[in-house]
């Protein structure tokens, strides 16, 4: 289970420069010049929703095969929290056989290899309760290209942001300074994007993480339906 490619979308972007001749400096920096499109952030919430709508199906098909007898509680558990866990156990795997508890203990997100669940609870509160903003990132290295101008003064030092950080009206890329005045160049950048949602800045690609997670979360669950 994962979701689709994302869809297609014409993103505009547009590098402009700054001299600060002073300092003989030169910043080079974005400018977006189109949002990222809403149905993006409608259908990552929606795939977040389907996920955590199987794996509360797939317990409480459990349950009835346990005791007959789902609890009023009966959900998956995503607890963050392994105090908070303990505690809650009972309420979410009422009608479930204690025996088959471990399953879900060896889930929870403050296990290590488990954080897309809790990047699944996030994700589907968060859209429960609002709409996702989303964003481009870098999603890698920049490749860069300088044309210099032989008669202006030599580069004393170029630096590139690192990869990961959101887009955006004037989003710092690249930053150069020269001895004796401004640089007489030109800078041309290859970079990939990706998209984040919200805060956590949960990006596109992890999408198929989580989804796979849960599958094979679903497909122990189914085991333990066998006869």
């Amino acid at each position: 289970m994962k979701p689709s490619d994302p869809p297609t979308e014409r993103t505009s972007i547009a590098w402009f420069r700054e001299d600060d001749p002073g300092a003989g400096t030169s910043v080079w920096r974005f400018r977006m010049v189109r949002d990222l499109p809403d149905e993006w952030s409608v259908i990552a919430g929606e795939f977040g929703r389907l996920l955590r709508s199987a794996l509360n199906l797939a317990v409480y098909q459990l349950a009835l095969h346990d005791t007959g007898k789902p609890g009023r509680g009966l959900a998956f558990p995503i607890i963050n929290e392994a105090k908070d866990y303990a505690s809650k156990r009972p309420h979410y795997l009422g009608g479930i056989h204690e025996a088959h508890w471990a399953l879900f203990d060896a889930l929870q997100p403050h296990l290590r290899g488990n954080q897309p669940f809790a990047d699944l609870a996030w994700l589907t509160n968060e859209d429960h309760h609002k709409i996702l903003h989303g964003r481009f990132v870098q999603a890698g290295e920049v490749e860069f290209e300088f044309d210099m101008d032989s008669s202006g003064p030599p580069i004393e030092e170029a630096t590139v942001d690192a990869p990961g950080q959101p887009l955006h009206d004037g989003t710092q890329i690249a930053y150069a300074r020269s001895k004796g005045g401004l640089p007489g160049m030109d800078v041309k950048a290859r970079f990939k994007l990706d998209v984040a949602f919200g805060e956590r800045g949960l990006r596109w690609g992890h999408l198929e993480v989580i989804g796979g997670r849960t599958v094979a979360a679903l497909s122990d669950i189914g085991r333990l339906l066998e006869p």
